[in-house]
């Protein structure tokens, strides 16, 4: 299939996915950033914001409106991939191999459908890289790739290891103007960010470097969940030719846009492994700007030793379609529910069902001008969500401190009247009820989750 095709298919997968799914946690709570621009956010910079404000004010307040920006992004990133590939000289057939494993990879495949900073990341820092490329004989293209460093650090802080390759890069004689105008111009565009933290307090910081970091350091265990989540969000084929692609990329006699794209890789998966293994938060897909770079680097290769890689690249293509028919599996049937020891509390595909149903149990149980109080954020934003109009109604009475408490929905006094809702993966609000509705989950003919829906006092602002 030509990289076109693939494309066409992996968006057509995305929209058909964005439009029969419910939101995910942390979905609902970037939809909650587009109700409160910003300069930005407890856990991230305001791209993410912005772009679902807009895809949802063009399309309305749906799941798919909420993702049509990263369904849209992930063709110009394929396209970006494609560029990038023939700019180091690759072949179409090597831009269609990078284009193939772009799209293979399940994490950067699951970027194109999923609401979160990493769409505009990817676009941004895909951008960028392509913009040193071309300053190469077309200087102006420097301040395309500063801008475009600007982006990536608006959509999210790891932007900054895109900065630190760029750093690195222009160590290298010649380079070291041009890697000065990409830094300063990111840093412009992101003073926004600094001077919206420093009016809070430095949340962001205090959030990202203490809060989260309190039980921190190296383990086995980080170590482990740093190689398992690798294999499973990248594949094995996938992470052994990337890792070969940045081997082979950082010998001296690369070409100078191969070292590029190897030497900003390898920067920025040396920062993502090693916060992976130190943090107890981390998540799999930290590390997953450090592989952009290199899979044009991975098409060029495969190009060119095709005989030696051929059954490889093949066996990572069944590989990944196999895992992307595992996950529609997972999300659109109910098979999960019948595996031993399933627990549906903690089955994320759970995450993207039931709201609506939890909505109308508010509605149903009356008094509509009372508060509606939650006590964990992601289930204050998806009850936000599935309200609609009646999202400002919604306040989080969770520790520690979240973006509802920036909003002034942080807080209720103690005998209040509210209605509260309860999630079974989070502590039961405490308060004086006069009535209940519950609102079990089924799938598959099994209750998976039963929420309850309270009216009443709160005894507590904490659970």
């Amino acid at each position: 299939m030509r990289p076109v095709g693939i494309v066409v298919a992996a968006s057509a997968l995305h929209v058909l996915v964005a439009a029969t799914t419910g939101l995910g946690d942390a979905e609902a709570l970037y939809a909650q950033y587009a109700r409160h621009l910003q300069g930005g956010y407890v856990d991230h910079p305001p791209a993410i914001g912005v772009l679902v404000a807009a895809t949802t004010w063009a399309l309305g307040p749906s799941p798919l409106g909420v993702r049509a920006g990263p369904i849209v992004l992930f063709p110009m990133c394929a396209a970006l991939v494609f560029a990038i590939t023939r700019r180091i000289g690759g072949s179409d057939r090597a831009a269609s191999i990078a284009v193939g494993a772009y799209v293979a990879i399940p994490m950067l495949l699951a970027s194109g459908v999923a609401a979160s900073p990493d769409a505009p990341l990817a676009f941004a820092w895909l951008l960028s890289l392509y913009a040193i490329l071309r300053s190469e004989r077309e200087p102006a293209w420097t301040a395309v790739a500063g801008l475009a460093a600007g982006l990536a650090l608006l959509s999210k802080y790891s932007g900054a290891w895109l900065l630190a390759g760029v750093v690195v890069w222009g160590t290298l004689p010649g380079r070291r103007l041009r890697a000065a105008v990409v830094v300063g111009l990111a840093f412009l565009c992101f003073v926004p960010v600094l001077l919206w933290n420093a009016d809070h307090d430095w949340v962001s910081a205090r959030h990202r470097l203490v809060w989260t970091q309190l039980q921190g350091g190296l383990s086995l265990r980080n170590a482990g969940a740093l190689l398992g989540g690798q294999l499973a969000y990248v594949s094995p084929v996938a992470l052994v030719g990337l890792l070969w692609a940045a081997s082979r990329g950082m010998r001296e006699g690369a070409a100078p846009g191969v070292r590029l794209l190897a030497t900003s890789s390898v920067v920025a998966l040396g920062i993502g492994y090693g916060l992976c293994l130190v943090s107890v938060v981390a998540e799999p897909h930290w590390p997953a700007p450090g592989y952009l770079g290199l899979v044009p680097v991975l098409g060029l290769l495969a190009d060119r030793e095709w005989p030696r890689v051929r059954r490889w690249v093949r066996i990572g293509a069944l590989w990944s379609a196999t895992v992307v028919v595992v996950l529609l599996l997972a999300i659109w049937s109910p098979l999960p529910v019948h595996l031993p020891g399933y627990d549906g509390r903690w089955d994320l595909t759970n995450d993207l069902r039931g709201w609506p149903a939890v909505a109308a149990a508010v509605r149903r149980i009356g008094a509509g001008g009372l508060p509606v109080v939650a006590f964990h954020y992601t289930t204050c934003s998806q009850t936000a969500f599935a309200l609609g109009e009646g999202a400002d109604r919604v306040h989080c009475l969770s520790e520690p401190l979240d973006d509802f408490d920036l909003w002034d929905r942080g807080g209720l006094p103690p005998g209040a009247p509210a209605i509260a809702i309860e999630d079974p993966r989070f502590d039961r609000p405490r308060g004086h009820w006069a009535r209940q509705i519950d609102v079990p989950l089924w799938r598959g003919g099994v209750v998976v989750r039963r929420f309850a829906v309270r009216l009443g006092r709160l005894s507590s602002t904490a659970p």
